[in-house]
């Protein structure tokens, strides 16, 4: 192998580490810094024999998103929490419309069909614990001011958190 060839594929696999560091490194941020919101969930069937116990997570905003989303593959929707970080679809996004005080934003993308993603549309967990994790009420994401997400956990109907998926343990903790 050529002098030049060995630095090429040496200076490609640095560039993919660092892109997979910086990746996990966004990703910590917005759990470590990322505001809470509770996303209700619809029902769900908790099982998978090829993968192991995991859901697919089916959130309610995206029933009231199709209604109005024009066609479109990708984009944001707007959102309001009530006192229990519960988020309520508020409309599609517009540049041209000025967010309102509590109003936030959030990213979607559909799979051109039927199905809209709101981020992670699936929660692994722990063989056996699928009977737990049925009890499921609202996904629980941190969210940063760029409306991106990541899901931290599952919350019952009375926000108590399901397992040991997230730092925050009640309700109360939702609001730190």
């Amino acid at each position: 192998m050529s002098h030049w060839r060995r630095h090429i594929i040496i200076l490609g696999l640095l560039l993919v580490s660092f892109a997979f560091v910086e990746a996990v490194w966004k990703k910590e941020g917005v759990l470590k810094d990322g505001e809470p919101l509770l996303l209700k969930l619809a029902p769900v069937d908790p099982r998978s024999l090829m993968q192991g116990d995991y859901m697919i997570l089916n959130y309610a905003i995206p029933q009231e998103l199709q209604a109005v989303m024009r066609g479109q593959n990708q984009g944001e929707l707007v959102y309001t929490k009530d006192e229990d970080n519960v988020a309520e679809f508020v409309r599609l996004y517009d540049a041209q419309i000025a967010l309102t005080e509590g109003e936030r934003k959030l990213h979607y993308r559909t799979n051109g069909r039927w199905r809209v993603s709101l981020g992670a549309n699936s929660f692994f967990f722990e063989e056996g614990q699928a009977e737990k994790f049925s009890e499921a009420k609202y996904g629980e994401l941190r969210m940063t001011g760029d409306g991106s997400s990541v899901l931290v956990g599952l919350r019952d109907d009375k926000f108590q958190l399901l397992g040991l998926s997230s730092g925050l343990k009640t309700r109360q903790d939702l609001s730190k």
